[in-house]
C-alpha cells in the first residue's frame, strides 16, 4: 500500500512541476536573435505581448500603442502647463508653489515626460 501512494505522489509531482525550459526566438537560418533586437523589431510589428501588472490584460506592444503613450505623455505635459499657468495667476498659491518647492518638481516630472516621450520616438523611428 505504501507503494502505491509513493508512487501516485511521484507521478503527481512530475506531471506538475513546471519544466525549464525557455525558448528563444530565432531567424530562419536558425541563429538566435538577441533579445534587444527581437524586442523591438516584433514590438512594432505587434506580435510582443507583456503584462504591466497582475491582474491586468496584456498589452500588444505595436506602433498604436507607442503611438497612444506618446498622446498620453503630451496631455500630461500640457495638464502641467495648465496647473503651472494656474498657480502664477493666483499670488497665494505661487507663494506657497515657491516654498514647498512644488515648480521644480513639476519641471523634473516634465523633464522625465519628455525623456520618456524622446525614447517612444526613437523606439518608432529605428524601425
Amino acid at each position: 500500500m505504501k507503494f502505491i501512494i509513493i508512487s501516485f505522489l511521484f507521478v503527481s509531482i512530475n506531471l506538475y512541476a513546471q519544466e525549464g525550459v525557455t525558448n528563444t526566438p530565432t531567424d530562419t537560418t536558425s541563429n538566435p536573435i538577441s533579445s534587444s533586437d527581437w524586442h523591438t523589431e516584433n514590438a512594432i510589428n505587434g506580435t510582443v505581448t507583456i503584462s504591466k501588472r497582475k491582474g491586468e490584460d496584456q498589452v500588444i506592444e505595436n506602433k498604436e500603442y507607442f503611438e497612444n503613450q506618446i498622446i498620453r505623455i503630451n496631455s500630461q505635459i500640457e495638464s502641467i502647463n495648465s496647473k503651472i499657468e494656474a498657480v502664477n495667476n493666483d499670488a497665494e498659491l505661487k507663494a506657497k508653489a515657491i516654498d514647498s518647492g512644488w515648480f521644480v518638481d513639476m519641471e523634473r516630472i516634465k523633464g522625465e515626460l519628455n525623456i520618456q516621450k524622446l525614447e517612444i520616438q526613437n523606439t518608432l523611428n529605428n524601425n
